[in-house]
């Protein structure tokens, strides 16, 4: 087997000589685009006027760039709680509404819609901000209405479902809010040409052409770096907001966005019909909504690290997804709170890839290394 993670690699199927003209009913259109969801997030927290005393209510787990963006934007973080499928604690988040509140974060994981309504309504009636993250849920809709339509803002990480360098949009629904385009630093000239070819070689290794202890001697990371439970975040850091690279433009404006819906929706639908036919792994998701589209197919598995590095051993690169919530943030208003459910949960998940670029024989092979190593884990 090749090189498979998460992320999709190149492959002429998902792409289209000319611009699509179903675009505005797959995702809406960004008020401007930028290099990473980061970047979108940033700009959008910049256009809601918060002032050091003002709260956002945040998921008690988030991607730790979520809370670097939020730290720096000033204000402070207050968690709230989730259900044992990712989708809003309502109740929870209801209780923790208060008058220092300026927003609310809800995050669409791993494709899963999260009942966003309630929120809005609720946002509504508290006169607050509602940020919706869609850098899962890109092209995914609930009953009826696109994801990425119902926040105040809205952010995607457009890279995280198409085989882009790099990738983020900032809708902006809100109408009160400026419309001013924000200035962008472009990127040095050798970066694209590097960041296409690392997409170029990556799609070879899927394929099994580029071998793969090549690709293992030039990952950034490696497994334990996955796997280290570190509750600390680099704070001191901060990535420059820069402009789109321009076969990032191509690919977001040309890409068979239908195609890749089917096949990631196919793939996780073999996916869950393996694991539920496997003993000691149980999948997150009881049901998939029909209108949602998967980032990827995530499962719970008690002792996740051995079949994690097994996994790997073969070029299935599992990802481990969530985090345990971060307690040590200088700006976390709840640090001594404990969210048993979540906690066990980001221990627990693991990912696995089903995105547009595996084919049959792909999702084979990974069926049939997580069979092998759930095999050696428990016999």
């Amino acid at each position: 087997m090749g090189y498979i993670t998460v992320l999709p690699t190149l492959t002429k199927r998902q792409f289209s000589r000319h611009i699509p003209n179903d675009k505005e009913n797959l995702f809406p259109s960004p008020f401007q685009l930028f290099n990473n969801g980061r970047a979108a997030l940033w700009a959008g927290l910049s256009l809601l006027n918060l002032r050091p005393e003002d709260e956002i209510l945040v998921p008690a787990t988030i991607c730790e760039v979520v809370l670097q963006t939020i730290f720096h934007s000033g204000v402070s973080v207050h968690y709230y709680n989730l259900l044992p499928d990712l989708d809003v604690d309502l109740d929870d988040l209801k209780k923790r509404v208060n008058s220092k509140t300026r927003a609310v974060y809800v995050n669409h994981y791993l494709g899963k819609a999260s009942t966003i309504e309630p929120i809005r309504n609720l946002c509504d009636a508290a006169r607050i901000k509602l940020i919706e993250d869609c850098a899962h849920g890109f092209t995914g809709a609930q009953n009826g209405k696109l994801l990425g339509t119902t926040g105040d803002i809205t952010i995607f990480s457009y890279r995280k479902f198409l085989p882009l360098p790099d990738g983020g949009g900032l809708v902006i629904n809100d109408k009160t809010l400026s419309r001013n385009e924000f200035i962008l630093g472009n990127y040095p000239a050798k970066k694209p040409i590097l960041d296409a070819l690392k997409l170029g070689v990556q799609s070879l290794a899927q394929r099994g052409i580029v071998p793969l202890q090549f690709l293992k001697s030039i990952r950034s990371n490696n497994i334990d770096d996955y796997l280290c439970a570190d509750d600390k975040i680099e704070l001191e850091n901060r990535d420059q907001p820069r402009k789109l690279q321009w076969l990032s433009q191509w690919g977001l404006s040309h890409a068979d966005l239908k195609f890749m819906q089917l096949e990631r929706k196919k793939n996780y639908a073999a996916l869950n019909k393996c694991v539920k036919a496997l003993s000691n792994v149980e999948p997150l998701f009881s049901i998939f909504p029909a209108d949602s589209v998967p980032y990827s197919y995530p499962f719970r598995i008690k002792g996740r690290a051995k079949l994690i590095r097994f996994a790997a051993k073969y070029g299935l690169y599992l990802e481990p997804t969530l985090a345990p919530p971060y307690q040590s943030l200088p700006n976390l208003v709840n640090a001594d709170e404990k969210f048993p459910i979540v906690e066990e949960i980001a221990q627990e998940i693991v990912s696995a890839p089903v995105h547009q670029s595996l084919d049959l024989k792909n999702m084979s092979s990974v069926q049939d290394i997580l069979q092998r190593g759930l095999e050696e884990q428990f016999g």
